[in-house]
């Protein structure tokens, strides 16, 4: 069996949006958005990718392919397999080559924004070339999520404004889609990242991804990371993974003062409620601590006042291990003696040991963080 991916077909809509749905396996795959979309097959095979190489399965694209992104891609598909043990086909795509185009490309560059510390880092520090805002309702706001999605446009076209960039609204049914859902958005977020660069082919030739992890994790085995981001780029676009010299503490530090970043900074996964943070999330309080172990927790209006942090830090079971080093150095900077005792004991806890429970134990939840 194999995963196939039929010819798009393109709407306008007489609001200005345009639509473009793409059958796989026939269930159809949208992207919608009022900036110009562009029908790309790299867009859509490589949010397939990660899918095939778990089913064992090949794809088969009814378009061409751009020679340069397969030559990328069979980089990436190496890279994946040694990460999680997969066991490519012979012949991973099955389509007719792109013929060399000599279309005027655009000079633009986006950054995917999600208002969070790495997205707010890259915007104030790595910037200046930077033409587009882009986020993809559908993601981590899911579509069903009206009322927290309109909270989100609001600051995010503030944002843009403030920072003279043309902000880009892209929304899809992606992670409702059969075929790509049956894979971990650990592995799949990179690839769904690129695809948006790959859609916006019209509008800008560069995507800029801001980094997760720093350092020694750079390069771990994660969807989007500085190994494999610029491995989705193809003739007419380029992927650019964020600095990963400095850590998500160093990050939220260095952000701390922006006055946007105080009323609008939104990091929390959880989707719990309409506030863009919930403030007991692992990630929110990862935040919120390195905030205020540096005297500014109570100049973000974002977050809940008043939280317990020693209290709530102390509830969280583990973290993912990659971020120890970001809560080691709050209990480290800390002057509060309770909160540095929680996350001292949070960082024992996290702590890979020699018989190898905790990496069981992360394996099991697929990289998610478990908080009680």
């Amino acid at each position: 069996m194999t995963i196939h991916i039929g010819v798009p077909t393109l709407e306008q809509h007489g609001d200005g949006r345009v639509r473009i749905t793409t059958p796989v396996n026939s269930d159809p795959l949208w992207f919608e958005s009022n900036t110009k979309l562009q029908a790309s097959a790299e867009a859509v095979a490589g949010l397939m990718l990660v899918p095939a190489l778990e089913q064992g399965t090949s794809i088969v694209s009814d378009q061409p392919l751009d020679p340069v992104w397969l030559a990328n891609v069979s980089q990436l598909i190496d890279i994946f397999s040694a990460w999680w043990g997969y066991q490519p086909q012979p012949e991973m795509f099955s389509a007719g080559a792109c013929e060399s185009s000599d279309k005027v490309r655009p000079d633009g560059t986006g950054l995917c924004f999600s208002g969070g510390v790495d997205s707010f880092f890259s915007l104030l520090n790595e910037g200046a070339d930077i033409t587009h805002l882009v986020f993809a309702h559908g993601y981590d706001i899911p579509l069903s999520d009206q009322s927290r999605y309109e909270d989100f446009v609001q600051s995010f076209e503030l944002i843009a404004a403030e920072f003279s960039r043309q902000p880009v609204i892209i929304r899809t049914n992606l992670r409702e889609h059969p075929v790509f859902i049956a894979s971990s958005w650990e592995k799949t977020h990179g690839a769904a990242l690129a695809a948006l660069g790959h859609m916006l082919s019209q509008e800008i030739r560069q995507l800029n991804i801001a980094s997760s992890f720093a350092g020694e994790h750079s390069g771990k085995p994660w969807g989007s990371s500085t190994e494999t981001d610029r491995l989705w780029s193809a003739a007419d676009m380029r992927f650019v993974h964020g600095d990963v010299s400095v850590s998500r503490l160093e990050k939220t530090l260095q952000i701390a003062d922006d006055p946007l970043a105080q009323r609008y900074l939104r990091v929390c996964w959880q989707n719990k409620d309409s506030d863009l943070n919930c403030s007991r999330c692992e990630k929110c309080l990862r935040t919120m601590v390195a905030l205020e172990v540096v005297g500014k927790l109570k100049d973000f209006s974002c977050f809940e006042s008043g939280v317990d942090l020693p209290r709530a830090v102390a509830k969280i079971r583990r973290v993912n291990i990659g971020f120890l080093r970001d809560w080691a150095a709050c209990a480290d900077f800390s002057s509060d003696s309770a909160l540095s005792k929680s996350i001292k004991g949070l960082v024992r806890r996290s702590k890979p040991d020699a018989s190898g429970r905790l990496h069981r134990f992360l394996h099991r939840s697929r990289g998610h963080f478990i908080t009680d």
